[in-house]
């Protein structure tokens, strides 16, 4: 829209004609990956189905030895509570893989339907015919894509990943509520309302997924402790990663307790709109201090180096090292207020002049 608005419509054609093809070629790509993930989590699927076969022969092999003998061979079999676990994990496994499939086969039709999309626009016989409208629908296609693609691949995630994701998220949350907040001030209280509805949605739906994330963490934990318990050593390495991880998970579980305030500070009859930007970041503070701890001191140095690349190109992703994050939240809080002053003038009469560039 912003570069229809700045050339001629001939010109604004002639460009995005020349696009198109370089796009359709990278959704080409897109489509080839498509058919070897496709492989891929067919491949892993079987490699279960396999695996659960053998579990089963297994089973039935050792209930056939102890019939025979009469005795509870425990030095031959393994432990039962073992193997249930191995099963549980396979199960869940596939239950994952399954809903990837699915995921996989409804991002491949989209993938073809951004194709189609794209190649319709390339036989326009005339080239003054692409206009924003005519781009509307594709990019309306190939944001649904990118939705699914992001489906399945939090599917995959690692529980510091969830981490460093709800981290992202929250911090995105907090600016679009300071947004709502600052409109609140001059208006109605229905207007307030109807904003912050659907911000304390998504801000339900974010602790719940932190809740989920601390208890993860207090199972980990549990499951480290236990193994090193059965070998009936603990080495110093080991408690020092369990006693991170449930210091960890300590404060996620804070973290979910401050988002669950805000959800009530949300939806609460008199809205409380003073204390709801200080509990949003103190949510993100203790997730913040939650991944330092668990993340390994090497992996902070490559996010901290590929962070320092993206504020060079002026990018706002945050990866999740703890001073960027912080950072970030207070350059964000210092924009607020000076959009609050701009605003401000422009009550009092004052009008800044545009720049034309």
């Amino acid at each position: 829209d912003l570069m229809a608005r700045r050339l001629s419509k001939v010109e604004f054609s002639q460009q995005i004609s020349e696009y198109i093809p370089l796009i359709l070629g990278f959704q080409d790509k897109n489509i080839e990956r498509d058919v070897r993930l496709e492989d891929l989590i067919e491949s892993a699927l079987n490699q279960i189905d396999v695996t659960q076969e053998q579990m089963a022969n297994q089973a039935q092999n050792q209930s056939r030895q102890k019939s025979s003998s009469g005795k509870n061979q425990i030095g031959n079999v393994p432990p039962v509570q073992s193997q249930a676990d191995q099963a549980n994990e396979l199960e869940a496994e596939k239950a994952r893989l399954e809903e990837a499939r699915r995921l996989q086969k409804k991002m491949s039709q989209q993938f073809k339907n951004n194709r189609k999309n794209l190649a319709n626009l390339i036989r326009k016989k005339n080239v003054n015919a692409i206009s924003t409208s005519s781009l509307r629908p594709v990019k309306s296609s190939i944001d649904k894509s990118i939705e699914t693609t992001e489906q399945l691949r939090r599917l995959f995630f690692s529980l510091i990943e969830h981490l460093r994701d709800t981290i992202q998220k929250q911090i995105e949350l907090g600016d679009e509520t300071q947004d709502a907040i600052t409109l609140a001030e001059t208006a109605s209280k229905t207007e307030t309302v109807s904003r912050l509805g659907p911000l304390s949605t998504k801000q339900s739906s974010l602790s719940t997924v932190t809740g989920m994330i601390a208890d993860a963490l207090a199972k980990q934990s549990e499951r480290i402790t236990q193994q090193s318990n059965q070998n009936s050593s603990q080495d110093v390495e080991t408690a020092q990663v369990v006693e991170k991880m449930q210091q960890a998970g300590l404060l996620v579980s804070d973290a979910k307790l401050k988002m669950d305030d805000v959800v009530y500070m949300m939806t609460r009859d008199e809205i409380s709109v003073d204390g709801i930007g200080p509990q949003q970041q103190a949510a993100s503070k203790n997730l913040i201090q939650a991944l330092a701890l668990l993340e390994p001191p090497q992996q902070q140095q490559q996010d901290q180096q590929q962070q320092d690349q993206q504020q060079q190109d002026q990018q706002q992703q945050d990866q999740g090292n703890l001073s960027q994050m912080l950072q970030g939240v207070r350059d964000r809080e210092a924009q607020r207020r000076q959009d609050q002053e701009e605003k401000q003038k422009r009550s009092a009469g004052y009008e800044p002049v545009e720049k034309d560039w």
